[in-house]
């Protein structure tokens, strides 16, 4: 509408400065029909339905057109009807197209066979008019082709466009399954290296606070051994899920392997990540299970705070040493590895079995 409301501007700018000239009122006739054509046009896009606003401008550059055309007789404004038509690639819609070349080719052939009668406009020859109508067509037919490749273009764009969502998705998916232990749906024993690596390189860099739980579930292999597999695979889903939960949103649980988890603890202090473990033990504890008729499970936690400097391997031989510790001394609790001598056998043990 801006740019009807332009040239309607401009054509009476044109207008006044002739009229000034010739003092003719009737010059300023065309400005004024294209004038009640805009706030008719006006009204209508406020008030009528949004998908009709497409055929209201339609509708409307044809009328404007036809002011012009039978208002001045000058043969060469007929090509004023193209603008209809020309609009209609800007929807890319075959059937808005269909529909402004007929009702432009309706005033182009009433000024033709009527004008010379009703508007004492000077008729054009035969061929002119043949001339002029096939331009119409062609013009028609490029619009049509230009729209139908446009829609082909919006058709493979949308294509590409869920194709490419249908790869990220699978590429999450992969992603996934290669970061996550599928059992248990927690990160995998190489995940865990990864995040380790760099957890400790943030920690040296940013003092960042920095903790590591081993736990091992105490008894695994009687209980595959006396309940099946199926038994086994519930008591790791149900360990792990506890540990999803129970864990901070900061924190990072994986799978270290077979009955074994690991929790790597950021932004808390020592005794908060102690505390969370043990609510952690408690609450394992605590659980009984239909496929073990009704019986317990427990596990054991090894834990550690990284000292500086001291390397992954230093850090999760000691933590490793804790569980070893856990594991021999009773089971069903918590070691933290300060509590070890660190010259002692039990921790030299502890880290060659690592």
């Amino acid at each position: 509408m801006l740019g009807f409301w332009t040239f309607l501007a401009l054509s009476v700018l044109v207008e006044l400065a002739y009229w000034g000239v010739t003092a003719r009122s009737d010059v300023l006739m065309p400005s004024v029909l294209q004038l009640v054509i805009m706030l008719i046009t006006q009204y209508g896009l406020t008030r009528l339905n949004k998908t009709l606003h497409e055929y209201v401008m339609i509708m409307s550059s044809t009328l404007l057109a036809s002011v012009y055309i039978f208002s001045y007789d000058t043969d060469y404004l007929c090509f004023l009807l193209l603008l209809p038509i020309l609009l209609t690639i800007y929807y890319l819609d075959t059937r808005k197209l269909l529909l402004a070349a007929f009702i432009a080719l309706l005033p182009l052939q009433f000024y033709y066979w009527a004008g010379s009668a009703l508007f004492a406009h000077t008729s054009p020859p035969l061929h002119e008019q043949l001339g002029t109508t096939i331009i119409f067509a062609f013009v028609a037919f490029i619009s049509w082709a230009t729209i139908r490749r446009g829609q082909a273009l919006i058709q493979y764009s949308t294509k590409i466009h869920y194709t490419n969502q249908d790869l990220l998705v699978k590429t999450v998916l992969m992603d996934k399954l290669i970061k996550t232990d599928a059992l248990t749906e927690l990160y995998n024993h190489i995940t865990f290296h990864e995040y380790l690596e760099h957890l400790i390189i943030q920690h040296e860099a940013n003092d960042l606070s920095l903790q590591l739980a081993l736990i091992d579930i105490d008894n695994f292999k009687l209980v595959n051994d006396q309940y099946g597999h199926r038994a086994g695979d519930a008591i790791l889903r149900r360990v792990s899920e506890i540990i999803r939960t129970e864990s901070g949103a900061n924190d990072v649980a994986a799978r270290y392997g077979g009955e074994e988890f690991a929790i790597l603890l950021t932004d808390k202090m020592p005794e908060q990540s102690l505390a969370l473990l043990e609510k952690l033990r408690v609450k394992i504890a605590a659980e009984t299970h239909d496929l073990l008729d009704g019986k317990k499970v427990t596990i054991s936690i090894g834990f550690s705070r990284y000292r500086p400097w001291e390397g992954k391997e230093v850090f999760f031989a000691r933590t490793d040493a804790a569980l070893y510790m856990a594991k021999k001394s009773g089971k069903n609790q918590i070691v933290h590895a300060d509590e070890i001598d660190p010259h002692s056998g039990n921790a030299e043990a502890a880290s060659t079995s690592a």
